[in-house]
C-alpha cells in the first residue's frame, strides 16, 4: 500500500477506483485516500519508454506490424460480407468476431506507436506498400466456403510476420512494445486455431 507523501496515510487506489487527475506538467497524479482527501504524488511518466535511439526502430517495426493487421481486417471483412452460403451462417457470424478482434489488435498497435511520440501510419497506400499478406483470391463463383482457406494462409503470415516483430524488439529496451506484440500474437494463434477447427468441421475444400 502506497502512502501519501504529505500525511502519511495509505492511498487506498483500488477502493477509490483509482481515481485521479494528472497535472498540466504529467509529473504528479492527485489521489483519493480512504477518507477521500485529495493528495499528490510524483510519478515517472515516461517509465515504459524505450530509449531514444531506439524509438525510431521500434515506431518503424510497429507501423510494419499495424500495416499486415490492417490488410488481414481488410481481407476478412471482404469475405465476411460476401460469403453468402447458408450453410455457412455460424463460419460467417465468427468471422464478424474475428474482424472486430483484428480492429482491436490493429488500433492497439497505433496506441502503442503514438505513446512512442510516433505516427500510426493505416493509409491504404501504406498499407499496400508495406503489407507482404498473399492477396485474398476468389474463385470463379465468388466467395465460398473454401475462399477461407485463403483467409486461413493470410491469418497465418500474419501472426509469424507478428511474432517476427516480437523477436526484433525483444534485443532491444523496450518491454512495453514487446508486450504489446505478444497480446496481438496469442490472439492470433487462437483465431487461426478456432477458424481452422470450424473450417474442418465444415467440410469446404480449396477451389481449383
Amino acid at each position: 500500500m502506497k502512502n501519501c507523501r504529505v500525511c502519511g496515510r495509505s492511498l487506498n487506489l483500488l477502493r477509490s477506483g483509482e481515481t485521479c487527475s494528472q497535472r498540466e506538467d504529467g509529473s504528479n497524479l492527485a489521489l483519493v485516500d480512504d477518507e477521500g482527501a485529495m493528495h499528490t504524488m510524483s510519478i515517472v511518466v515516461s517509465a515504459d519508454m524505450p530509449a531514444k535511439s531506439t524509438r525510431s526502430r521500434t515506431v518503424h517495426m510497429l507501423n510494419h506490424v499495424l500495416a499486415h493487421t490492417l490488410d488481414l481486417g481488410l481481407q476478412a471483412r471482404r469475405v465476411h460480407w460476401n460469403l453468402i452460403d447458408p450453410r455457412f451462417a455460424t463460419i460467417r457470424e465468427l468471422l464478424g468476431d474475428f474482424v472486430a478482434h483484428v480492429d482491436r489488435s490493429a488500433g492497439r498497435v497505433a496506441n502503442r506507436v503514438v505513446q512512442l511520440k510516433g505516427v500510426a501510419e493505416g493509409s491504404l497506400r501504406v498499407i499496400e506498400g508495406r503489407s507482404i499478406l498473399a492477396p485474398d483470391r476468389v474463385s470463379e463463383r465468388g466467395f465460398t466456403p473454401g475462399s477461407l482457406k485463403f483467409l486461413l494462409v493470410a491469418l497465418s503470415s500474419a501472426a509469424a510476420l507478428t511474432r517476427h516483430g516480437i523477436c526484433e524488439l525483444s534485443l532491444g529496451d523496450d518491454a512495453g512494445s514487446v508486450e504489446v506484440l505478444n497480446e496481438i500474437s496469442f490472439g492470433l494463434d487462437k483465431w487461426l486455431w478456432c477458424l481452422e477447427v470450424h473450417l474442418d468441421g465444415a467440410g469446404a475444400s480449396v477451389p481449383a
